[in-house]
């Protein structure tokens, strides 16, 4: 058994140590060997060591740990499928981000199935030990096969959610992208995207939770907060054709009165005043000053006020 820098465990097939080999340095070792026989000045590069000795441990791989490799790669490829072949350290990343918190001799199966099927299929090794994949000595760990440093990191001010509908695909297009760009826990999403809410969005985010407790996930805010926004467009919409409607000589007071209760229908929580003002501001300025002078408080006083007004005028 040979433990990397990094505290990462990795293991030899019995085969192969039956053969003598006693860790993977010392395979790369026999292949570099095997390759500077009849080679111009014996020197063979890092690169071609590893990928010799990777060949090496695979012809020597028993069936049980095939089968073992084929199911680690079948439960990456469930989690993130269209990875194989990991061609940068991103890949790598992705790859093994649902490894977070699992024990080292799992990430140590899926690092050992990564290399075998890339030998496999004729690719070249995977760059799983590349710089950008190694944590510092004492550093806290995140994810993934190097254990890459976990980052403190935030949203930064250009991804300021402007509370508009027709701009929330796009921001929660740009934070998911930094989300995974920067390996963000899904612990910290929902802390770090709220910050980025205006004013109004962040008091609804309160009510809500007071209501119907925290948010689970990145996800569930994700669609209650698409819902908000539809409502919100929906009521802007409302709102608007309801101060812009009016009582013309064509429509007649009638269909007025059903086209104003209707569009009030939609819009729950309005205050009563505001209601009336909407309502008497539509209406023609011989009856509306008439209605006005009333002082009534609620629409259906002012829909029968201004109905009786407008039988009086026609009488």
């Amino acid at each position: 058994m040979e433990t990397t820098r990094v505290g990462r465990v990795q293991t030899l097939s019995r085969k192969a140590r039956e053969a003598g080999f006693v860790s993977h340095a010392h395979l790369a070792a026999a292949a570099g060997a095997k390759s500077g026989e009849g080679g111009e000045g014996g020197g063979t590069s890092k690169k071609q060591l590893a990928e010799e000795a990777i060949a090496i441990e695979a012809a020597a791989l028993e069936p049980a740990t095939k089968k073992r490799y084929d199911a680690a790669l079948r439960k990456m490829e469930k989690s993130n499928p269209h990875l194989l072949p990991m061609t940068s350290p991103l890949d790598v990343k992705m790859g093994f981000a649902y490894l977070k918190g699992l024990k080292e001799g799992e990430i140590g199966m899926l690092r050992g199935a990564v290399r075998w099927w890339h030998h496999e299929q004729g690719h070249g090794a995977p760059p799983l030990e590349h710089e950008s994949l190694s944590s510092p000595a004492g550093a806290s760990t995140d994810i993934g096969p190097g254990h890459c440093a976990s980052k403190v990191v935030e949203l930064p001010a250009k991804l300021v959610f402007s509370g508009k509908k027709e701009e929330l695909q796009r921001w929660l297009k740009d934070v998911e992208d930094f989300f995974e760009l920067n390996e963000v826990r899904e612990s910290k999403k929902i802390k770090m995207a709220k910050g980025r809410l205006p004013a109004y969005l962040k008091e609804w985010y309160e009510m809500y939770k007071g209501e119907y407790g925290v948010f689970s996930n990145w996800e569930s805010l994700k669609t209650e907060l698409t819902k908000r926004l539809k409502v919100t467009m929906e009521r802007s919409i409302a709102r608007a054709k309801l101060q812009a409607l009016r009582c013309t000589e064509a429509l007649g007071m009638k269909k007025y009165n059903e086209a104003f209760s209707q569009l009030v229908g939609q819009l729950p929580h309005l205050w009563e005043e505001d209601i009336v003002e909407d309502y008497t501001k539509g209406l023609p300025n011989s009856i509306a000053l008439d209605v006005a002078k009333a002082k009534t408080h609620t629409l259906l006083e002012t829909q029968k006020e201004a109905a009786e007004i407008e039988a009086f005028l026609s009488s």
